[in-house]
């Protein structure tokens, strides 16, 4: 029998919610949780319309769900109940906070336990693109509870399927009528007819990003609006399925909870074998600090905002037409077959795929030529049409209510720990036309609250993982000279006060002085530290023959064969090489060898197996780290973080990405540790979290309180175990986040 069909199931009302209580009272459970269905996913404007709570019978292999509409009464019992469990767990637990909080209901309770901080504590170290298990959970029901664990979730998609074509038809009967106009022309069809507004022209407009209802004619206009007002356009949620299918939405909540609580049950034994009850009790810890980061929001500047938006798509528009000129139609950038295809047709042209990589080769091979030029267009249309999808409508969609954009911080999905959120993918640079010219720059949208909140300061960890490498090497292995003098005098003398005294790392009080004047090294020049991405690309330069006058600064090729940089490299020049040396050495910790090399900086074979050598020669002991870890895996079939966090792997192929695994985990670790703590400090204060963008922490800083601005730099650095200095570098802005000024 599947696990679904054991399961007793209840519907209750204010009537009836008794019943939930009585039963939890005799059941007694330890095990148990619960989940929100929402009208929409919008954290701060939509709510809860459902909400399902469970619990496994002690002693019994299958449990009791229940599913109410939110009230006092009902929302009283559940509150009740809930916070006696020892294991409340919640799968993307913030969410369902949001959706409770924005009816009224405040949820707060010690013994949250984040679902998707189980799975990853007891999946493979694996990411799902690389065929790990996925952290979906219709995918761990499928995989670890029964083959049918969709089957609820695929009947609700049928009928938000069936809805939708119902709204279509509804507006497709209104515009019959009328012939399809799209930027002030008459659209036609392949024979020279006006196309009129049926279903699939309707469809069209809708998945075209460029499109919008104020190109339309006046008429048609205001039948599309109307439209919008009676059925909220052709968006189907989960409330319009319950409104219609009650019983079907029911089930399908049920399912849910009763998937993540029979995973629940099968996780913890492993979690606790594997020891990980501390790291658990930190996700459990940070859940609510999150949240309330979250509810906080950031200020978007609208109007540059929608400015943005009408220059965008008239660039896009104008490509669009270029592309038209060049092969006589427009063909859409994502479609790769139709891609493919006129590439054969037009000029004869195979292609296995229509990848980046693929349209590079081609505008290299066929430089000057039409191929190069309609593969750089469908290039540049892609790039266009994701930065006008994602940092453009989607912020004004987010931000329509009150100006705010709000995003979820995804606390569990990287499988080191590290959290990540929409923030992190803003770019830092502004997006160009194909001549140079600026169109738009995601990050000038994002301005402070104004009045007491004038100012927004950025916190940010420097460097810390190359800091937690050199860290590693010195547990390994005694230190890194050259990473670790990127940080510390390391292996230097001290003229001042302590004549002759090596840096002693291990000294908590003498890691703090590591600041002050008058290292000297053993050849008794001042110490300097280590450019570490200047490191790496000095020695590859000097690999590939050249030789250096001025490190750094002045290079001249001396070798044989090619000078693949050029015959003189000065200070200008030498910083492009870095750039390819710091994204190599990025890449090099992520796991990345020769062909990843080859690929993604687009190198040839000799100038990357260059930087693989001058990275080795560089930082010995970082090699010798991660081998370290490699051998600690093969012996215990698993490694650990500075924070216990154990990463787990049966194919031992892919035990060289562990060695990054556990630097980035220890930084993740220490991240959410520093987020405790600062939640903690701010509990009295006006100021607050504002956004964490990967190693940085935003706050919004009230006005009178700018004096705890070197209090929180200060609960970000202090983190005794760590055997290299951290250091937390401080920015602000008082006019938009792209224009942050240092803080000295």
């Amino acid at each position: 029998m599947s696990p679904y069909e054991k399961w007793e199931r209840y519907h209750l009302d204010d009537g009836s919610i008794q019943k939930m209580s009585e039963l939890y009272r005799q059941d007694n459970p330890t095990l148990g949780g619960g989940d929100t269905e929402s009208t929409g996913l919008h954290i701060i404007y939509d709510k809860a319309f459902l909400i399902v709570f469970g619990w496994f019978i002690p002693g019994k292999d299958y449990g009791r769900v229940f599913t109410f509409e939110p009230t006092d009464i009902t929302m009283t019992h559940f509150f009740e109940v809930s916070k006696k469990l020892k294991w409340n767990v919640w799968h993307n637990t913030k969410f369902d906070l949001h959706m409770m909080e924005n009816l009224g209901y405040k949820y707060r309770v010690n013994n949250l336990i984040e679902n998707m901080a189980l799975a990853r504590a007891s999946f493979q170290a694996i990411p799902a693109r690389e065929g790990g298990n996925s952290l979906a959970l219709k995918d761990i029901g499928k995989l670890f509870v029964d083959a049918g664990a969709a089957d609820a979730e695929n009947r609700i998609k049928e009928i938000k399927q069936e809805l939708r074509e119902e709204k279509t038809k509804v507006l497709a009967a209104a515009l019959k009528q009328f012939p399809m106009v799209i930027d002030g022309e008459v659209q036609t069809t392949s024979t020279g007819r006006p196309r009129n507004w049926g279903k699939g022209a309707i469809e069209k407009f809708l998945k075209d990003i460029t499109n919008s209802l104020e190109d339309l004619p006046e008429d048609v206009r205001q039948i599309w609006e109307d439209w919008h007002e009676e059925y909220g356009g052709d968006e189907v949620s989960y409330k319009d399925i319950y409104d219609r299918y009650k019983e079907e939405m029911i089930r399908y909540a049920q399912d849910d909870v009763i998937t993540m609580l029979e995973f629940a049950k099968k996780t913890v034994p492993i979690i606790k074998n594997r020891q990980q009850m501390s790291v658990i009790k930190r996700e459990q810890q940070v859940i609510y600090p999150l949240f309330r980061m979250e509810r906080v929001g950031m200020k978007i500047d609208r109007e540059r905002l929608e400015q943005a938006r009408k220059d965008v798509k008239n660039y896009i528009i104008e490509r669009r037409k270029y592309m038209y000129n060049l092969i006589g139609k427009v063909v859409n950038a994502n479609q790769h077959q139709e891609i493919k295809n006129t590439f054969k047709e037009l000029w004869g042209i195979r292609l296995e795929n229509s990848d980046k990589a693929a349209l590079k080769a081609i505008e290299k091979e066929y430089k000057g030529q039409k191929p190069a030029e309609y593969a750089e267009v469908i290039r540049e249309l892609r790039r266009l049409e994701k930065w006008y999808s994602t940092y453009i409508l989607r912020i004004l969609k987010i931000s329509e209510p009150d100006g705010r954009f709000y995003t979820q911080i995804q606390q569990c999905n990287a499988v080191s720990g590290r959290v990540g959120s929409d923030g992190q993918q803003f770019p830092k640079k502004a997006l160009k036309t194909h001549d140079g010219r600026t169109l738009f720059h995601p990050r000038e949208v994002f301005i402070p609250d104004g009045g007491e909140f004038d100012r927004i300061y950025y916190l940010d960890y420097s460097q810390i993982e190359l800091r937690n490498q050199a860290h590693y090497t010195i547990l390994v292995s005694g230190g890194d000279k050259n990473l670790c003098r990127a940080y510390i005098p390391f292996e230097c003398k001290n003229k001042l006060p302590y004549h002759g005294e090596k840096y002693n790392f291990k000294d908590k009080e003498k890691r703090k002085e590591w600041k002050m004047k008058g290292w000297i090294d053993e050849e008794g020049n001042e110490w300097t530290p280590t450019d570490v991405h200047g490191q790496t690309s000095h020695n590859a330069l000097e690999l590939l023959g050249y030789e250096c006058y001025e490190k750094y600064k002045s290079y001249e090729f001396k070798g044989e064969g090619k000078a693949f940089f050029g015959e003189k490299i000065d200070e200008k020049k030498f910083q492009e090489v870095r750039d390819k040396g710091k994204t190599f050495n990025f890449m090099k910790n992520y796991g990345g060898g020769l062909g990843a090399a080859m690929k993604q900086l687009d190198l040839e074979e000799d100038v990357a197996q260059a930087l693989i050598d001058g990275y080795a020669q560089a930082f010995p002991e970082v090699i010798t780290y991660q081998n370290s870890v490699v051998e600690a895996h093969r012996k215990r079939g698993y490694v650990a973080n500075a924070y216990g966090r154990r990463y787990y792997l049966k194919d031992s192929e892919k035990a060289y990405k562990l060695a990054n695994y556990v630097i980035q985990g220890s930084c993740a670790d220490l991240l959410k540790e520093t987020i405790i703590k600062i939640d903690y400090y701010l509990k009295d204060k006006k100021s607050k979290f504002q956004m964490n963008i990967h190693d940085e922490l935003s706050f919004l800083i009230h006005k009178d309180e700018r004096w705890i601005v070197p209090e929180l730099k200060k609960i970000m650095e202090d983190h005794d175990w760590h055997l290299i200095p951290i250091v937390c570098d401080i920015e602000y802005t008082d006019t938009n986040w792209a224009e942050k000024k240092e803080v000295k």
